[in-house]
């Protein structure tokens, strides 16, 4: 059993089959290559003379963390293991270079900069020759963090992974950074996803939906029948799994995850959804963190409304945050206020807390 993140509400306990989640999640540095019998399996994994060692930065309470763990131990690798009681940037990149580690992963901004940063204050301090590739889960990187650890650490491929406690790792997209800014993540998926319209048909490319799965999911929410019914879905006869992420099927037949639908705003009859304003933030180069919330409007019903905490030492204006924000995106997109706070309420698995979040922003507002 394992407990979702709870970003948008209490988190829930979602019951997994040992052999689903194996091939859901934990098989994906086989690349989901078959499972004939543990015993093969094992006899794989001991014949492994070169095993990779993979080190996540998440505390082993995170799902994503714990199936890290899990892949290293179902291909035959090695797991470095993060004690510490609190993050450390610095600490991490010590673990790097001790346990020659060759992919380390992120669980989104908030342990990404903070890496990418020691790292470009002291370039000479870590031998990091052994890191391969960066890989992300849980949270998406924006693009102004993505950047950052393309300096700190050239020549790396960024790996990015969508999943989700109900789904499992679902896409998967390798960043060489040859195709510039990304925008939404896009991943790349198997026949076994699909994004669904309002009817639960097939979305047309190009058009936004809710995002599922079939194949091995779980067996749905620990003791709560309301929430499993309203998540794990039969279709024409397969049981798919619909966690409330909006997706969009692309015409190569990619998949573009553009946010999780409850925390979307509704501002004028426009759905905003926060992380692609966040996004943007996230690329000025004073802005150190950023969570974007709807606050009540007589007018538009919500406006988009952004807390922003800036880097030491800077300072910047609302109206000037705003103008580079009309630069890249529609202007109903542009938060309407901006609301500067010492700290971004964040969960302890580092994921942006958006209840807390709305909270505090009504509070500055009154």
């Amino acid at each position: 059993m394992l407990y979702t993140g709870g970003t948008t509400g209490y988190p829930k306990g979602v019951v997994w089959r040992n052999a689903d989640v194996i091939k859901a999640a934990l098989n994906a540095s086989r690349f989901g290559a078959p499972i004939e019998s543990v015993e093969a399996l094992a006899a794989e994994a001991k014949a492994n003379e070169n095993p990779m060692t993979l080190l996540a930065c998440g505390p082993m309470m995170h799902g994503g963390s714990q199936w890290i763990l899990g892949n290293a131990h179902v291909a035959g690798a090695c797991a470095a293991l993060y004690t510490e009681p609190n993050f450390s940037a610095e600490k991490i990149l010590d673990l790097v270079e001790a346990g020659k580690v060759v992919s380390l992963t992120f669980l989104g901004d908030a342990m990404g900069r903070p890496v990418a940063e020691a790292v470009l204050a002291e370039p000479d301090r870590w031998d990091l020759s052994s890191l391969v590739a960066v890989s992300n889960g849980a949270a998406p990187l924006s693009e102004g963090v993505r950047e950052e650890i393309r300096r700190a650490l050239p020549g790396r491929y960024i790996l990015d992974s969508y999943g989700a406690s109900e789904s499992g790792a679902t896409g998967s997209y390798m960043d060489d950074g040859s195709d510039g800014p990304s925008g939404a993540p896009k991943f790349g998926v198997g026949p076994d996803v699909e994004v669904f319209d309002a009817d639960f048909k097939p979305a047309a490319p190009g058009v936004e939906g809710l995002l599922g799965r079939s194949g091995p999911v779980p067996l749905g929410y620990y003791k709560d029948e309301v929430k499993t019914a309203a998540t794990f879905k039969e279709i024409d006869g397969v049981r798919w799994v619909i966690p409330g992420d909006a997706a969009r099927r692309e015409e190569d037949g990619t998949v573009t995850v553009l946010g999780r639908g409850s925390v979307s705003i509704n501002t004028g009859g426009e759905k905003v959804h926060p992380e692609e304003v966040e996004a943007i933030l996230l690329r000025h180069e004073d802005v150190f963190d950023a969570v974007v919330v709807g606050t009540a409007h007589e007018r538009w019903g919500q406006q988009v409304t952004a807390l922003v905490q800036l880097r030491e030492g800077v300072e910047i204006t609302e109206k000037e945050l705003q103008d580079f924000c009309r630069e890249l995106i529609s202007n109903y997109k542009v938060p309407k206020v901006i609301l500067f706070v010492d700290q971004v309420p964040r969960t302890a698995v580092s994921k942006v807390d958006y209840p807390a979040s709305a909270k505090l922003a009504n509070e500055l507002l009154g």
